[in-house]
């Protein structure tokens, strides 16, 4: 499956949602975390708004017995650091990538599973072509927005700009 080059958007490739999930950032601390709470430690299982102040708080380990809204989850550093929330648990998120013919990946666990299903190292893959219809109450999936080329080329040119000023 390839992605359409005029989509505004788009379900996340594998990689792209990983990176949102996960990316400590660049700087002397490039690199991975192991949780998406910014942390190497499991967040907190708990209800919304989160008290973990350290390693994040999430919606798993069924502590709520259901979903919750996007968002809930507000004590720092319940988010990445692209300031993405929820991709711990809550639910299984569908990504675009075809990990074996039929089947596509899941990431972030979701609210009836245990921490380690938010580790960066877990993946999961589920073939749901032979029932579309079928429906999970833990599976959902993210969306993300696609700048236009135009926009990204207007901010590297203005960053030369500034840098050529100096």
């Amino acid at each position: 499956m390839t992605r359409n080059p005029d989509a505004t958007w788009v379900l996340p490739s594998e990689d792209e949602w990983y990176k949102a999930a996960y990316y400590r950032g660049g700087g002397t601390n490039a690199g991975y975390w192991d949780y998406p709470t910014q942390s190497d430690t499991a967040p907190t299982a708990e209800g919304p708004t989160g008290t973990d102040l350290v390693n994040g708080s999430a919606n798993y380990g069924n502590v709520v017995g259901h979903l919750c809204d996007v968002g809930a989850y507000t004590a720092m550093p319940s988010h990445s650091a692209y300031d993405t929330f929820d991709q711990g648990g809550n639910v299984w998120e569908w990504n675009e990538t075809a990990m074996y013919e039929i089947y596509r990946g899941l990431r972030g666990g979701s609210f009836d599973y245990g921490y380690g299903t938010l580790h960066a190292s877990n993946r999961l893959d589920y073939d749901f072509s032979n029932q579309p219809s079928l429906r999970e109450s833990n599976v959902g999936f993210r969306v993300a927005y696609v700048p236009e080329p135009g926009t990204f080329c207007f901010l590297v040119l203005g960053g030369l700009a500034v840098r050529r000023r100096r």
